[in-house]
């Protein structure tokens, strides 16, 4: 009897805290995205490297989780990279965070446009885009790992 009650409060316990974590990636889809600005890293011969910062603001009341971005990122209107970043960010309960997603751009990839996006590191603005999808992943007993995604489309003039 003893054994069946550690082992139905181990149970209840394992279930409790699996339904707080798919909790917290759930309320990812209530969060809403802005882009706040956007840091240069890098210059080189070869290319630059950028963190374009994703601010993400919860509304719920409680935490939601951003695990994973994956999409592209626009300079002028020019697509300039895919970005895939891997976060596993809480953003707390009816607050905000600001996450970086980095940005490393080959001039060879911009072929015919590496001279209108040098003009855009010279003046440090540009008109940033950023498409793809946040994704919430859990895993869920007898199913395995989850992965949800939730479509973020955002563009913005911004001074880097």
């Amino acid at each position: 009897m003893r054994t069946f009650v550690v082992l139905a409060l181990f149970s209840a316990a394992a279930l409790t805290a699996g339904c707080s974590l798919i909790q917290k990636r759930v309320a990812l889809k209530d969060c809403k995205f802005s882009l706040a600005g956007a840091r240069l890293k890098s210059v080189s011969l070869s290319g630059f490297s950028m963190d374009v910062l994703l601010s993400v603001q919860n509304p719920n009341p409680v935490d939601a989780v951003l695990d994973r971005f994956v999409g592209s990122v626009k300079l002028e209107g020019i697509k300039v990279a895919d970005v895939s970043n891997t976060f596993g960010r809480t953003v707390k309960a009816r607050s905000s965070a600001t996450v970086p997603i980095t940005v490393s751009v080959r001039y060879s990839y911009l072929k015919g446009a590496a001279n209108r996006i040098m003009g855009v590191i010279n003046s440090r603005r540009a008109n940033v885009g950023v498409e793809g999808k946040a994704y919430m992943e859990f895993n869920l007993p007898f199913v395995g790992k989850q992965s949800i995604p939730y479509p973020v489309k955002l563009s913005r003039t911004l001074k880097f």
